[in-house]
């Protein structure tokens, strides 16, 4: 869907003109803001300047107050780094902090416009009611990935990188990040399971169909084309409807294998993150006791749970095989083919695959709840240092 744009900036700049810093700088930083629409709504709205203008100024709203947090990040960070003339380390400690609260602001910027959009949107619809069947969505882009927030020449040069208090923060970023892809991996797996559910019910509506009937016809054997047209009747169309389930219970297993690896990517990225930060904290995270116990415990977590999906794979594997097998049996009974009850007879209990997510889910809320710990002990070392030259 083609975009209307409605702000495009250069927010680093904006935001450095506004906040005015002496001892910190850092460039890039484009930022738009936009709403997909469809075609058609975009060449309705050119008549419509009322609509658009609330559209506008939904965006405007997250566009502010993402400049004014920012802007306060800035000057109060820009007054630590003043303060701590003589400690590099902590300067750059320091600025490391404000470079990661400027992304985490960043990347809840489409939460926010989505939120405010649609405030204005409900209202939109209610006095034009045939644009509620038009779809939308927000589209942001901040280009916030400025290479760190730098000490300028006005503070103290040859700062020692640590970069371990803004990795953390980070962290709880793309912890987070996970936990949506873990939630969209329940949903996945909890629609196969319907589907499975399901085939198992027709599959045995059709075996007592069988069993119940297959007496009454002459000469009665599972291999004959026309005794198994007399034996189901009405309950031939379920083998079809059976069949196409199948399909169904394939593809969502296909979705939610394809889901674990993703999430098992993204934890791989975590955990690099988090070794690098944990050795770029030894110095720094003895000053904050919270910060030094989350670590550890963070990475127990997360390769814990690594573990619990790569075992996950065997069990998706199963689903399948049962699958083929269930499709199997059905292909010979709709061809009249011997050998289908066989197949069924060894196929028909219902697996207890044990893959309900919803345990790996849990765990993931977990870890997301222990790398909010970290981030916040990482903050706290950030106000720590301020109160102490103050």
């Amino acid at each position: 869907m083609p975009i209307l744009k409605f702000i495009e900036v250069n927010a680093a700049k904006v935001i450095l003109a506004e906040a005015k810093p002496k001892n910190i700088t850092f460039g890039g930083g484009k930022l738009n803001i936009g709403i997909e629409f469809e075609k058609d709504f975009i060449e309705k709205l050119q008549d419509d300047p009322l609509s658009w203008q609330k559209l506008q100024d939904a965006a405007s709203s997250a566009y502010k107050d993402f400049i004014a947090e920012a802007v306060a990040e800035v000057t109060k960070t820009d007054k630590v780094i003043g303060r701590l003339v003589g400690d590099p380390t902590m300067q750059k400690a320091a600025a490391d902090v404000c470079y990661a609260g400027l992304k985490m602001k960043a990347s809840g910027l489409t939460k926010e416009v989505d939120a405010n959009v649609k405030k204005a949107w409900a209202q939109i619809i209610k006095t034009n009611k045939d644009y509620s069947k038009y779809k939308w969505r927000a589209a942001v882009h901040v280009g916030l990935q400025i290479g760190g927030v730098a000490i300028s020449a006005a503070g103290i040069g040859g700062a020692v990188a640590t970069g371990g208090v803004s990795a953390v923060i980070g962290i709880y970023g793309m912890v987070k990040s996970c936990l949506g892809l873990f939630k969209d991996l329940v949903k996945l797996w909890l629609s196969a399971e319907k589907f499975r559910t399901a085939i198992n019910g027709q599959v045995t509506k059709l075996v007592r169909a069988y069993n119940a009937k297959k007496s009454a016809a002459r000469n009665s054997s599972d291999s004959a084309k026309e005794v198994i047209n007399t034996i189901f009747g009405t309950e031939l169309g379920t083998i079809g409807k059976c069949r196409g389930d199948i399909k169904q219970y394939l593809s969502k297993l296909d979705g939610v294998d394809v889901k674990s690896h993703e999430i098992s990517r993204e934890l791989g990225k975590v955990m690099s993150k988090l070794d690098k930060a944990m050795k770029d904290m030894r110095t720094v995270a003895k000053n904050n006791k919270t910060l030094a116990a989350a670590l550890p415990k963070l990475e127990t977590q997360i390769n814990d749970l690594i573990v619990k999906i790569v075992a996950k794979q065997e069990m998706i594997n199963e689903g399948r095989a049962w699958a083929n097998r269930m499709d199997e049996a059905l292909e010979l009974l709709e061809k009249g083919k011997p050998g289908w009850l066989k197949v069924f007879d060894k196929s028909l209990v219902l697996l207890d695959l044990g893959l309900s997510f919803t345990d790996l889910s849990a765990q993931a809320d977990k870890i997301v709840e222990i790398a909010w710990g970290a981030a916040q002990a990482a903050e706290e070392l950030y106000d720590d240092i301020s109160e102490a030259v103050a």
